[in-house]
């Protein structure tokens, strides 16, 4: 993918969409090296927009998990050489979990989801302990 650019959630705001449904829109400030940031401004054209600041900005409807994600540039298609954020970790980590199904997907989401809540250790772990208590019991039922 070889790019650095980052982008940190902002913030986010109701929208009408173009077929009039609600949406919500999620905006994301940008930052990378200077040629990466001149990149990113030729890609987006018109729709270029910066923060008060002079930071870039970056809007979307699929919002990442976490609030500091990695971009790619699309390399093919009809979008190539648009930015997305790179979601690629959070897609693998739902179709493990859907692929296990049950308590073991149940268990492996719990587990999965500390890296995308900001949890503490030992709140994690409890909960690590619930569900694999749990799963335990359902076992032997």
């Amino acid at each position: 993918m070889g790019t650095t650019l980052t982008a940190s959630y902002k913030s986010n705001y109701p929208k009408i969409s173009k077929n009039g449904n609600p949406i919500t829109v999620f905006v994301y400030r940008i930052t990378g090296t200077e040629q990466e940031l001149s990149d990113y401004r030729a890609a987006q054209g018109d729709n270029f927009v910066t923060d008060d600041d002079g930071t870039p900005l970056y809007f979307t409807v699929n919002p990442a998990p976490t609030d500091v994600c990695k971009m790619y540039k699309v390399q093919g298609g009809q979008n190539a050489g648009q930015y997305r954020l790179d979601l690629a970790e959070f897609r693998k980590d739902m179709a493990i979990v859907a692929a296990a199904g049950g308590n073991l997907g149940q268990a492996i989401a719990t587990n999965k989801a500390g890296k995308y809540l900001d949890i503490s250790a030992s709140l994690q772990s409890k909960l690590q302990q619930a569900v694999s208590t749990a799963g335990a019991q359902d076992m032997e039922e």
